[in-house]
């Protein structure tokens, strides 16, 4: 399984002091993360102005034994990066046409063609399978980086208020050990690219949890588990919108279960 730096990284950098030398280093590494791979330790101390011992230090503090497994991990994150990148909706300004009444309507007019688009039938109908499967397990851990994050922070605040308690997580060795018969896992992806997850990681998921979601866009390859899916925006505001339309969908559908 490849961890996300980015998430780690930040972290460090918000809590520690501007001007510490592990501030300076996960700034470097962020901001170089596709040519870190050809980055020797030697040439990383000599861009932030540390030692080598400094460094080292730093790549323990990320949880790497060594530089080398460091430098892995970042060209395999570069190259995730890399596929959202290639795959990410167009980044235009949703009112970029003028603010009067006219234009307004018609970008509005766009961005919600482009959701209905989107979210069809069978989405609506693996949705409700979601929220059945939701529902009926104790222990629900959402897994997922980046954007994702708010996606699964809004469906477990959502389902906290109505007393369901979700866990999120960006490592799936963070999850305590639960009862596996009452226990799902709920992986959220965007743009329809695969998380960095390999067939160890499956294995031990399902040796954990009875039950696992994939939440995707127009996913790539063979699904090893349950699919919830819908398609891709050809705009990001859009595609913004049929994600929490999306999130807000499961949460309405897990109200009504609970009222019946």
């Amino acid at each position: 399984m490849v961890e996300m730096l980015y998430d780690r990284l930040s972290g460090m950098i918000n809590s520690d002091k501007a001007g510490d030398a592990n501030c300076i280093l996960a700034e470097y590494v962020l901001q170089n993360i596709e040519s870190m791979a050809k980055t020797s330790i030697y040439m990383l101390a000599k861009e932030c102005g540390v030692s080598t011992a400094t460094v080292t230090r730093f790549v323990q503090k990320c949880g790497f034994e060594s530089y080398i497994d460091f430098k892995e991990r970042c060209e395999e994150e570069a190259g995730t990066r890399e596929l959202a990148r290639n795959s990410h909706p167009l980044d235009e300004m949703p009112f970029k046409d003028g603010f009067d009444a006219i234009n307004r309507n018609k970008d509005m007019n766009l961005l919600f063609s482009e959701v209905r688009e989107s979210i069809q039938e069978k989405s609506l109908i693996q949705a409700k399978k979601f929220a059945e499967d939701l529902y009926k397990h104790e222990n629900v851990a959402f897994y997922g980086i980046s954007f994702v994050q708010i996606v699964a922070q809004h469906i477990g605040n959502e389902l906290l208020n109505l007393g369901k308690y979700c866990t999120y997580i960006s490592r799936l060795d963070d999850v305590p050990v639960t009862k596996k018969d009452s226990s799902m896992l709920v992986i959220i992806t965007m743009y329809g690219f695969q998380l960095p997850l390999n067939n160890e990681f499956y294995q031990r998921a399902f040796e954990r949890y009875e039950s696992i979601w994939i939440i995707t866009q127009n996913p790539r390859g063979k699904v090893p588990c349950k699919l919830l899916e819908f398609g891709l925006c050809k705009h990001s505001t859009s595609n913004y919108m049929a994600w929490m339309m999306i999130a807000d969908e499961i949460v309405y559908l897990y109200k009504e279960l609970i009222s019946e």
